[in-house]
């Protein structure tokens, strides 16, 4: 027993390869406490790496749920699910399946096609589905001065560091458009996706592949688009990291968008009519 614990928590050496195809290898392994399944909530904390170990982002506090492979070939989601709460491990991945197909957005113009990704994580529990949601409310969204301090860590991670605008809007350029800019009265079409500071996304028009449309300056969407897209050009994308109090408030949207959520969203103004 001694020697099996021992083997089951020392550092694996070589790398492993899953059914699916993943590369993998495990530092610790705990096969007596509770294994992940679909749908289970995960915290976890997590470090994402080039294949020449240069730092994308990291953090000691992520949750997501683990939804079915969302690729074949090798997901994250295939090693998330061998893994038991106290499990450390390491999942090379390809960059363009995790970035397009897994988080939905387009491969980030500084990585190349055919680049693998080394993902460390550790599986530090998995919450109940039933009280998740009163649990975040209790923690996580209570006050503006909350959110504030989780937004400020979101930005330390994601090493952005342009200054917001009066309002408090982040606008970030990704690429640089050379069309027109919507004017009060213009039917604007976009494509978007939106995600919370945790990475969780929340809607994306990319799966369905219809554009979102709407009447810039009528009220139509929040007030942190109205702000973002009077900035934008046609044909450019960009990042708006909006605050509650320029989205949904103290109010939130029902049970998806909490209160005092700040939303980021990646927008591509594909034209203007």
């Amino acid at each position: 027993m001694l020697l099996s614990t021992f083997q089951c928590k020392q550092q694996n050496s070589e790398y492993s390869t899953h059914k699916s195809g993943l590369t993998y290898k495990f530092f610790v392994i705990n096969q007596e406490a509770k294994q992940v399944a679909i749908d289970d909530i995960m915290e976890l904390k997590y470090k994402l790496k080039t294949e020449d170990d240069s730092l994308i982002e990291e953090t000691d506090f992520f949750r997501m749920r683990l939804k079915p492979p969302s690729h074949p070939g090798g997901s994250i989601e295939d090693g998330l699910a061998m893994m038991h709460i106290g499990d450390s491990a390491l999942f090379m991945l390809d960059a363009e399946p995790y970035y397009t197909i897994t988080r939905g957005i387009e491969l980030p113009m500084n990585i190349k096609k055919g680049t693998k990704l080394k993902f460390y994580i550790k599986l530090n529990d998995i919450l109940d589905l039933d009280n998740l949601v009163s649990y975040k409310k209790k923690m996580y969204h209570r006050s503006q001065e909350q959110e504030q301090m989780l937004l400020n860590d979101y930005l330390d991670r994601a090493n952005i560091t342009v200054e917001p605008t009066n309002s408090g809007l982040y606008f970030i350029e990704l690429e640089k458009g050379t069309g027109i800019k919507p004017l009060p009265g213009q039917v604007v079409i976009v494509h978007y996706t939106g995600y919370f500071i945790d990475g969780n996304i929340f809607s994306t028009t990319y799966k369905s592949g219809k554009p979102f449309e709407f009447k810039f300056g009528s009220g139509e969407v929040i007030p942190g688009w109205e702000e973002g897209i009077a900035k934008m050009h046609a044909g450019g994308k960009y990042k708006l990291i909006i605050p509650s109090y320029l989205a949904y408030g103290e109010e939130g949207r029902g049970e998806l968008i909490l209160p005092f959520s700040t939303l980021v969203f990646e927008i591509e103004l594909l034209g203007v009519k």
